[in-house]
């Protein structure tokens, strides 16, 4: 398959929102496709408990974490 670079502002997951049930069901997508190398902010600590279910999608996967405090 050929390869992807899919960036995300944020992850798009638990489903708790539109913006990420869009963007689950986009990469969700694509994953049929492509091999997707995925790449994400991590804004909400509570959110990287869910990195390996959105891992396992994924070719490969980068996140990093926002410091809100710090990007103002």
């Amino acid at each position: 398959m050929p390869n992807l670079l899919f960036l995300m502002q944020r992850l798009p997951y638990p489903l708790i929102k539109g913006e990420k049930i869009r963007n689950w069901q986009i990469l969700n997508y694509l994953t049929k496709w492509y091999d997707v190398h995925f790449g994400c902010l991590i804004d909400d600590p509570s959110d990287a408990q869910y990195i390996d279910t959105v891992r396992a999608l994924c070719k490969d996967m980068f996140t990093a974490p926002l410091d809100r405090k710090r990007g103002n």
